[in-house]
């Protein structure tokens, strides 16, 4: 599959719940939430051996969003992938429909190249995926997609200005089986998201566990490091660029010390 679960916008406007799902080997996205409502939650799901693990595309409008992450695992490279099966992920684009590469943002990096990211810490746009299920208008999510105008894509692409600070409170989370070296390739356990480079939410974690994690594995803050990666407006802030806050003041909260491994301090990062 391309695609796991894929979170749908709310018809109320209120809070929404993903709950005990599990996503294996997916070849681009275990978890999608799309235009997310003002509240969503995402608890006891499990995300293995997927290109990118959880990837939340919220545009709930203004301030205040927020993102609840609460014991899930998400898992890199587990014993049951091989180096020899499907070694990159396979992803569709209008000029790769049979999905022979990878054509998901990450593979814009080279040195290294990516094969895993679990969770890429999410951010807000007023630029909607969807128009509605029912609606004749609403967009391919395909990245074999129509083209309706100049500044819609598909997944975890986007065109457009970040916009709405919003607060990610993540508790009893594992991750597990991430590698510096996977296959001649890389893995991160938890990013920054390169389609929000302008405006990165606050994050704040509780009882995070790791299990056979490498250190420098675990986290990918660098702009430097994913500086080609970088989408959003059409001169998308890059590493050298200003006035880019994701970049430069993106927060997390390490409440008692299992984010970073300094147990009993808390710490902000």
């Amino acid at each position: 599959c391309i695609v796991g679960l894929m979170g749908m916008p709310g018809t109320s406007g209120g809070c929404q719940a993903y709950n005990s799902f599990k996503m294996f080997k997916m070849a681009h996205l275990g978890v999608y939430i799309m235009d997310a409502s003002k509240v969503t939650k995402l608890a006891k799901i499990t995300v293995s051996d997927s290109h990118l693990g959880v990837m939340s595309y919220m545009t709930v409008g203004g301030d205040g969003g927020r993102l609840l992450l609460e014991g899930c695992t998400i898992i890199g490279t587990s014993q049951l992938s091989t180096c020899s099966a499907s070694p990159k992920c396979r992803t569709q684009s209008t000029q790769d429909n049979d999905m022979l590469n990878c054509n998901s943002l990450w593979s814009r990096l080279s040195d290294p190249e990516y094969r895993r990211v679990g969770f890429l810490n999410p951010g807000n746009t007023k630029n909607k995926k969807s128009y509605g299920l029912s609606s004749p208008l609403s967009r391919l999510l395909s990245p074999a997609y129509v083209v309706l105008d100049d500044c819609h894509f598909p997944y975890e692409w986007t065109d457009h200005f970040n916009s709405g600070h919003g607060w990610l409170i993540a508790k009893d989370n594992t991750f597990a089986h991430w590698k510096l070296d996977d296959c001649g390739m890389t893995t991160r356990a938890i990013s920054m998201s390169v389609s929000y480079p302008e405006v990165q939410w606050l994050s704040e974690w509780t009882n995070t566990k790791w299990y056979e994690a490498h250190p420098k594995a675990r986290f990918q803050y660098s702009a430097e490091a994913l500086n080609d990666a970088f989408v959003a407006r059409k001169s998308p802030c890059k590493f050298k660029a200003a006035g880019c806050m994701g970049l430069d003041h993106t927060a997390m909260q390490d409440m008692d010390g299992s984010l970073t491994g300094h147990t009993g301090h808390a710490s902000v990062l």
